[in-house]
């Protein structure tokens, strides 16, 4: 999970110094706004980097809640699947027909 954290915040932190930079060399209203802008992206980097270590001490996942939602067994096995794990129909659905039984093989031409 920290992973993920670790560009978004080097890109906040970068932008955040180049704009500061830029607006050092500037005069009046967009140093001052080149200031806040820099305030911005580093109070983001902040925001990001307390959620990264926060977010997993409360049970947030990085998936959100498809982690525990009952469809994502089905999406991601690539069919339905009862609570014991075996595929089939959900409870109240009729049970699909039944294939017949293949033909038994004929033994090869000699």
């Amino acid at each position: 999970m920290y992973l993920f954290a670790v560009f978004p915040v080097t890109g906040l932190l970068v932008a955040g110094y180049v704009t500061l930079y830029c607006a050092k060399a500037s005069q009046g209203r967009m140093q001052t706004l080149g200031k806040i802008l820099s305030g911005w992206a580093f109070l983001l980097a902040i925001v990001v980097a307390v959620a990264a270590v926060a977010c997993p001490a409360f049970g947030l996942r990085p998936h959100g809640m498809m982690g525990d939602h009952p469809m994502h067994g089905m999406m991601m096995n690539g069919g339905m699947m009862d609570r014991e794990g075996l595929r089939g129909p959900p409870p109240g659905m009729p049970n699909a027909p039944d294939a017949s039984p293949a033909p038994p093989a004929s033994p090869p031409p000699q």
